[in-house]
């Protein structure tokens, strides 16, 4: 309780530092460095805001491939659009700067995927196609920050006739995009490749079977959710077996204005390891408002009623069986709607921008009578933690395995890799 008292008034103590920042110093925004003396060489980089450090009173700043995060005082950032304006003005016009991708610190003319015989073919509800993408070969860096773009935009990018990738092959066209770091949390069935391809199959003898049967999003149990996913289908059934995908900010779009401000109060506690995230937030690449929620890792979900000057715990409770019952029988109601059922064919990679898209496998994808479906998937390192907001006074990280800090009072506070079994849950795929 002293623990979670502390981290409150750490939290309140950032808040405050933050309301004398600049608008646009907030997490997730790129901003570029200036004025360092003591790194000289840093004065230019562009980088993107991780999280405020008040007792230092510094910014962590993601430099990509310049390693981990830098602590950089507020008066050495501005905003990097602001930077790009005032630094080409008066200069002959070339088209808009753009940062290569999150890796890179070097500023490319932006591009259109034209220029490269690349085109796109939005999908129904959410997705796009890449035409004339080949996996096997890196292009410029400009083409995958347009790409990454279009992935932010539409949720994933669909790569047909890609035929069957080694897993080398899988890790090397996973390191091209977002932070570039493979982030493997997963078990390795010992038909992988690798230790970075997560194996699924509908067949236990080839893959992991009945994996994410519910809606969800992977690496739900780390602070920084994985940026993007890597989907490869070694085998595709002969019918059905489908993945579906929802994208997470048409669901907030498509809410009732009094709903969305219900939930912008949430907040839920994942059940293998006590990781929270904001149930709706601001997406780092598209600027969306979007909602997030995994439907089969939830150990609790709190409310906070934002009464200014709340002491610790004022205000904040944790949600009863019923009421998460009902959060999570919209949000599954709500992706449903706006659903793309994706049939896989031989040679099909999806690679999916993570926080823009939730996604669950259809019960089929579990059966064998459907055909063999063997599905290669990596993880790629977020750069922006999903944490709560300041205001709603949440600690990013509880204590699920411990007693819950809530008493006696009736809620929901669950461990374990599998969460609260919501719901009908027996008439769903029981997650493994």
């Amino acid at each position: 309780q002293l623990l979670l008292q502390q981290q409150l008034l750490q939290q309140q103590q950032q808040q405050q530092q933050q309301q004398h920042l600049p608008l646009e110093l907030r997490p997730g925004a790129e901003v570029r460095l200036k004025g360092l003396v003591a790194a000289p060489e840093l004065n230019g980089a562009v980088g993107r805001l991780q999280e405020f450090h008040c007792d230092k009173g510094r910014w962590a700043v993601l430099l990509g491939s310049l390693g981990p995060p830098k602590l950089v005082r507020p008066q050495n950032l501005e905003a990097a659009s602001s930077a790009t304006e005032s630094d080409t003005a008066g200069d002959e016009p070339c088209g808009p700067l753009v940062r290569c991708n999150s890796r890179s610190t070097e500023l490319c003319p932006a591009v259109t995927l034209e220029e490269f015989n690349i085109s796109l073919r939005p999908l129904d509800t959410c997705g796009v196609e890449v035409l004339g993408f080949d996996t096997r070969k890196r292009p410029p860096l400009p083409v995958l920050q347009e790409l990454e773009r279009a992935m932010a935009k539409y949720g994933f990018a669909l790569f047909r006739g890609q035929g069957t990738l080694t897993g080398v092959e899988h890790c090397i066209l996973s390191e091209m995009f977002g932070t570039g770091q493979l982030h493997s949390t997963h078990a390795v069935h010992w038909r992988a490749p690798n230790q970075h391809i997560f194996r699924l199959s509908n067949d236990p003898d080839e893959g992991f079977n009945e994996v994410g049967p519910e809606w969800h999003h992977d690496g739900a149990s780390v602070q920084n959710v994985f940026g993007h996913v890597v989907y490869h289908v070694v085998r595709a059934p002969q019918s059905g077996a489908e993945t579906i995908f929802a994208h997470t900010g048409d669901a907030y779009d498509a809410m009732s204005p009094e709903r969305q401000r219900e939930w912008e109060r949430l907040a839920s506690v994942n059940s293998n390891g006590g990781i929270v995230h904001p149930m709706v937030f601001t997406h780092p690449r598209s600027g969306r408002r979007s909602v997030f929620l995994h439907l089969g890792m939830t150990g609790a979900m709190l409310r906070c009623d934002g009464r200014p000057g709340a002491k610790a715990w004022e205000g904040i409770d944790a949600l009863e069986e019923a009421e998460i019952n009902q959060v999570f029988e919209v949000h599954n109601r709500n992706l449903d709607a706006i659903a793309y059922k994706h049939r896989w064919r031989d040679g099909d990679v999806i690679i999916l921008d993570n926080l823009a898209v939730a996604h669950k496998e259809a019960t089929s994808a579990f059966k064998l009578q459907n055909g063999l479906r063997i599905l290669h998937r990596t993880t790629i390192a977020g750069d922006w933690p999903l944490a709560p907001p300041a205001e709603l006074r949440i600690p990013p990280l509880l204590d699920t395995a411990g007693p819950s800090p809530f008493g006696s009072r009736k809620h929901v506070w669950a461990s374990g890799y599998v969460g609260l079994r919501w719901g009908s849950w027996r008439e769903r795929t029981v997650p493994h």
